[in-house]
């Protein structure tokens, strides 16, 4: 079993996956740290890039960690292409139908339309 070498830096995409996060929220957590100092999350900015070094991430995870591969990264994304995974199409959509007329109410006509 040969050990890949892992990076000293992650993406924030990379970290996103670790700590369990959406890209979105871990962004604003990285641009937060890197620009402000602002929070725990550990992240610098290298001109335009974020980066998160993996040894302060592994100290606030508390242990060691396993950089994603790209294979990982894709596995994660949805894709629109496909069925939306969150909507439940397993049932037959029921509808509330009174059997019985002699529970429906009667509108009464408004004052002004008489």
């Amino acid at each position: 079993m040969s050990a890949e070498r892992q990076p000293d830096f992650l993406t924030v995409e990379q970290a996103a996956v670790v700590i369990g996060f959406g890209r979105t929220k871990t962004y604003a957590l990285a641009r937060r740290a890197a620009d402000f100092g602002e929070g725990p999350f550990p992240a610098i900015r290298f001109g335009k890039q974020l980066r998160i070094p993996r040894h302060k991430l592994e100290a606030l995870s508390g242990g060691p960690i396993t950089v994603p591969t790209d294979d990982d990264m894709t596995a994660t994304t949805t894709s629109h292409d496909g069925p939306d995974p969150t909507n439940n199409t397993d049932h037959t959509p029921t509808t509330n139908t009174v059997e019985d007329n002699t529970t429906d109410l009667q509108q009464q006509p408004l004052p002004f339309t008489e």
